[in-house]
């Protein structure tokens, strides 16, 4: 068996590359799990996001797919409003 010798300044410099890789991995799993994430837009958010009118919104809510349970608010799917607007090569106002 052959052993090694590293000197400490170049363990030191290898275990902080080994720690800004496990960083930065760390980061880009957080936000490629929050860009996978299905968020739900209530209707203000949805105005802004789309730039559409709140009784624009409303009259399509149908063909853009909602969530409503019991009385909470009406929700959409950002991924469903996506499509919707794709489907129907509808721009958004706001970019």
């Amino acid at each position: 068996m052959q052993v090694i010798t590293i000197e400490d300044s170049a363990f030191k410099n290898m275990v902080g590359m080994f720690e800004t890789i496990l960083n930065t991995v760390n980061t880009l799993a957080a936000e490629n799990k929050q860009l996978k994430s299905d968020r739900l837009m209530g209707i203000v958010e949805l105005m802004d996001y789309t730039g559409f009118g709140r009784s624009w919104l409303m009259q399509h809510k149908e063909e853009i797919g909602y969530m409503q349970i019991c009385s909470s608010p009406v929700k959409f799917r950002k991924h469903n409003v996506d499509a919707f607007f794709n489907k129907y090569s509808i721009q958004r106002k706001v970019k």
